[in-house]
């Protein structure tokens, strides 16, 4: 008798989201906090720091989502020989952005000590150690850590409720998940050694390509964020508003991925007889419609201040963008690097029309819009493409 593949996502489900929401709740709270405690002066570094961190971190944790791009058919030691290739780009990938995240920050006003700080969580965050417990049938980590850093850092935002203390407070909320991922990395130190010294001598192009697709959406949606000195307060306030109810609608997407990893996206695809692509894509567009819904409402409680319907509409114009291309790159990832500078262009086309938009005083969902469109744009060139044939 076969076990249900919904049962076990079901208990999955009420675990995670449990957890995920009281760890959802107190960081969106944080968030919250910073906006009502500190003039819009001070959020905009505050903010700026938040999201640009959390870009170069998701971006190396969906490098390793995509780089090891298990199936759900495949062997558990072919699924861990794939993981440990991928883990080793990860680190490879967070040496060539030591310096791009250096740069950035520069122009953010942040301490010098919040910038080295990051750069050491930089090489342990990306890590995604629930991709090893999904390949040996443990249950995801990932919620847990994640309420005791926010709790972390909801605590020590109210102890010290300075400019340089909300840095420390953003970090901290990261640091949990640090530790465990450096843990695994530790334990799982020799396999890793062999594939990077493996990598080094075959695999460069492909970690080029990898990192490309890892990295598009991140750089898409943050190319306000990159423009600091070019958005006015006002209207970088509206996008940080804007963007973090979009973040906070990915509350599932970690749970998705971890579904994905193993085998029960896969058999319930089969069993509901759809494409796993398409099922990743519908269940995180419409978890993440339901959830920006609700930390909306929660914003505009906990900050005494509600967001325009622009900012609404923004988060979910970018939302439906990204979707559609996490699911292409989470499932295309094989196709040819030939594309890259298509990739390049977009990334490029997005920042000109971007920097139009902000002359124009088009606002937030002038910016949402070009946004999801350049993701939808590489959606279709990922989902249209051959696959590669090195």
């Amino acid at each position: 008798m076969k076990a249900n593949p919904l049962r076990g996502m079901q208990t999955d489900f009420l675990a995670f989201v449990g957890l995920r929401l009281l760890s959802g709740v107190l960081s969106f709270t944080l968030f919250a906090l910073v906006a009502r405690w500190f003039p819009i002066a001070q959020t905009k570094p505050l903010y700026f720091y938040l999201f640009v961190a959390g870009f170069f971190f998701s971006a190396l944790r969906a490098l390793a989502s995509i780089s090891a791009s298990l199936q759900g058919n495949e062997t558990r030691t072919v699924k861990l020989r794939r993981t440990c290739t991928a883990y080793a780009q990860v680190l490879c990938a967070a040496m060539i952005m030591v310096p791009l995240i250096l740069w950035v920050l520069s122009g953010l006003g942040a301490p010098v000590w919040a910038g080295a700080a990051l750069v050491v969580v930089l090489f342990c965050w990306g890590l995604d150690a629930d991709i090893v417990r999904a390949i040996v049938g443990r249950r995801s980590a990932v919620a847990v850590v994640a309420v005791v850093g926010a709790t972390s850092a909801l605590v020590s935002l109210f102890t010290f409720r300075t400019f340089e203390a909300a840095f420390g407070a953003i970090l901290l909320q990261w640091l949990p998940l640090c530790l465990l991922n450096g843990y695994l990395l530790y334990r799982l130190r020799v396999r890793v050694l062999r594939a990077l010294r493996s990598m080094f001598i075959a695999r460069g192009r492909g970690l080029m390509w990898m990192l490309g697709v890892a990295i598009f959406d991140g750089v898409i949606l943050n190319t306000p964020f990159f423009l600091a000195s070019q958005t006015p307060p006002t209207v970088a306030h509206s996008t940080a508003i804007a963007m973090r109810i979009y973040v906070a609608a990915l509350i599932l997407m970690p749970l998705i991925a971890y579904w994905s990893n193993g085998q029960s996206l896969n058999h319930l695809a089969t069993r509901w007889r759809v494409g796993t692509a398409t099922l990743y894509w519908g269940i995180s567009l419409c978890s993440g419609l339901i959830a920006g819904a609700v930390f909306a409402l929660a914003f505009a409680y906990i900050a005494a201040t509600q967001p325009s319907p622009p900012e609404l509409l923004a988060a979910a114009v970018m939302l439906l963008g990204y979707n559609s291309y996490a699911a292409t790159g989470r499932y295309r990832a094989d196709t040819s690097a030939s594309l890259m500078p298509w990739l390049v262009g977009l990334a490029i086309l997005n920042l000109l029309l971007i920097l139009g938009v902000l002359k124009l005083g088009m606002g937030v969902l002038g910016i949402a819009t070009v946004q999801s469109s350049s993701l939808l744009a590489a959606s279709l060139l990922l989902a249209f493409s051959r696959p590669c044939r090195e």
